[in-house]
């Protein structure tokens, strides 16, 4: 898979060096020559496509969310309050992709479907994959805002899963979030099922910790999971694949209501990048099982899409980069995804 998908960048990146450099573009045109001389085009090339999508953009959608938060009625006919319009607003804001950085996600989600590890940043784990999930969350918490996301969605599902496998405490807790409209109108986890929990699965994992630090890692994982269970309250997670711009601590501190998150999930489908779910839904199935290496990830993880025969995928990327990176060669210039 990687050396079509470095083939199909080797074929484009030459002439179009030549097409920007023709232009009088030669800062851009440097940028490609550095990534056609590099001994690995596709990481060399992943890198200036994730430079180019961390720009930081002006919200231009605050009113528009405005209007559609307002106007936006529960599967059982209600709307929202003043309040929680506003909030949502808030919360949303960076979630709309501008066309241009979907033509450069596309791009980077064929490469994360191809090599996982450039997005997950290492090898598959040969050890307790919750150890890993945390481990990296400490180490990266603020340098890629997505992969956070994803981090503390694969961490809360495997907390949950070796929860579950601790006794009743865990049974409950199942039922209990299964069905939490059926309880309240509120969208949380049970803090005391929740405590109780933690402390057994964190001292299974770190046996030999002092009392001091074992403590500072059930707070910290109990945190992230927590986090992590709120953004897959989204009925299609794989979006956080686009997220990177979003208010991530404003959604992960609100104590959600139900038809907040019937809200959520019904703009998420209106967002322009929810055109290319299929490929985020790739993605992700591909990052998670990297994560999880030799092991099953948890069901609740796996996103269901169009099984692609192996033999096929290799052709299939290397086709998927050659149409995101060709263009009409008159409009190269304002369109080709890299920074200038």
């Amino acid at each position: 898979m990687q050396n079509e998908l470095n083939q199909a960048i080797r074929s484009n990146v030459a002439e179009l060096e030549r097409i920007f450099r023709d232009a009088g573009y030669n800062e851009t045109g440097d940028i490609l020559k550095s990534i056609s001389e590099s001994p690995d085009q596709f990481f060399s090339l992943h890198r200036v496509l994730s430079r180019k999508l961390r720009r930081q953009r002006s919200d231009t959608t605050f009113s528009s969310r405005r209007t559609w938060f307002t106007d936006y009625r529960s599967p059982d006919g209600r709307s929202l309050s003043h309040k929680q319009v506003e909030a949502l607003v808030s919360v949303t804001k960076g979630w709309e992709l501008p066309e241009d950085d979907i033509r450069i996600l596309r791009i980077c989600l064929t490469l994360w479907t191809g090599v996982p590890s450039v997005f997950c940043d290492g090898q598959a784990p040969d050890q307790n994959v919750i150890i890993r999930f945390y481990n990296d969350l400490q180490r990266m918490e603020k340098d890629d805002p997505v992969r956070r996301l994803v981090l503390l969605m694969n961490l809360s599902a495997d907390v949950k899963r070796q929860q579950d496998k601790l006794g009743k405490e865990g049974q409950k807790r199942q039922r209990s979030r299964k069905a939490p409209s059926k309880i309240s109108d509120d969208c949380n986890r049970d803090p005391v099922l929740l405590t109780s929990s933690l402390r057994c699965l964190t001292r299974s994992l770190w046996p030999g910790l002092e009392d001091d630090e074992l403590a500072r890692r059930r707070k910290s994982l109990s945190t992230s999971s927590l986090f992590g269970w709120k953004w897959l309250q989204l009925d299609y997670p794989e979006i956080t694949l686009s997220l990177r711009h979003a208010a991530a601590m404003k959604y992960e501190k609100r104590k959600w209501k139900r038809i907040e998150l019937q809200a959520i999930n019904a703009y998420v489908e209106s967002l322009p990048q929810f055109r290319i779910r299929d490929h985020m839904q790739r993605a992700w199935n591909s990052i998670v099982r990297h994560y999880y290496g030799d092991s099953d990830p948890p069901e609740e993880l796996v996103r269901q899409v169009e099984v692609i025969p192996a033999s096929l995928e290799g052709n299939i990327a290397g086709r998927h980069v050659r149409n995101a990176l060709s263009f009409d060669p008159h409009s190269y210039v304002e369109h080709l995804p890299l920074p200038y």
